[in-house]
């Protein structure tokens, strides 16, 4: 017999099968057993679908998408010489930038990604340390967002 879970860990197990593998709530339900109104509750509380979309819209996405606006705006400069636009320009710059910060910075659906890889981790290393690890990373993650 397994043992039973705690609301915190019915809460965290939710969560994962909610953000991470997409599952719908009545999936949720029939998986864990967690009223589909507590369901509906905790992702409207702890802004799960805005983790959801966080992880959807990877970096790698939104660069690609950057790159190719930036790509389309250039080939068409070089085909119509001399027809440089301010707006082209400041098109152009505001690409880059948005190119160059998103270089730079970590999404909220990478430091998931990287909490999930350290919690499985953890698992093996240490099990009795991930419940209070899993709260302590989802305090942090919240914050994250916040930013």
């Amino acid at each position: 017999m397994s043992p039973k879970l705690t609301e915190a860990q019915l809460k965290e197990w939710a969560k994962l099968l909610y953000v991470s593998h997409n599952e719908s709530i009545k999936n949720i339900h029939e998986k864990t057993g967690i009223e589909e109104a507590q369901l509906r509750e905790w992702i409207r509380d702890g802004n799960w679908d805005n983790l959801k979309r966080s992880l959807v819209t990877t970096k790698h996405e939104q660069l690609q998408l950057l790159y190719d606006a930036l790509y389309t705006i250039t080939t068409r400069l070089k085909t119509d010489e001399g027809k440089e636009d301010l707006k082209d320009i400041e098109k152009i710059l505001k690409l880059t930038a948005s190119i160059k910060n998103l270089q730079t910075e970590l999404s909220t659906g990478e430091i998931i990604e990287v909490a999930i890889a350290y919690l499985d981790w953890l698992r093996k290393e240490a099990p009795d340390a991930v419940k209070t690890e899993t709260m302590r990373l989802d305090r942090f993650i919240n914050y994250w967002d916040q930013k």
